[in-house]
């Protein structure tokens, strides 16, 4: 169970990345291929960067919000909860 949940966790957290960078990606494939002058390139990767800090502290919050759900499973494990034992709304 416990590999289990280790496997998923990664797998999440690897597609997303993926995606998230997939995403940038094509992006600036279909910006480059749109074409525009020199000067709205600075201002383009200016606006990239932003958005991609973005991102990675969305990313962030994800990745700490799933780390305490593991937290949280791996505690209830750890004392072999049965779901009869769960709080009720679960």
């Amino acid at each position: 169970m416990e590999d289990f949940l280790a496997a998923m966790i990664f797998v999440t957290t690897v597609g997303s990345f993926t995606l998230v960078g997939l995403k940038m990606f094509l992006k600036y494939r279909l910006e480059r291929l749109k074409g525009g002058g020199g000067g709205e390139d600075t201002k383009r990767l200016e606006e990239a960067v932003t958005q991609l800090r973005d991102e990675v502290y969305l990313l962030r919050n994800d990745l700490g919000d799933m780390h305490e759900r593991i937290e949280f499973t791996e505690r209830l494990m750890a004392r072999g909860a049965q779901p009869q034992n769960l709080p009720s709304g679960s």
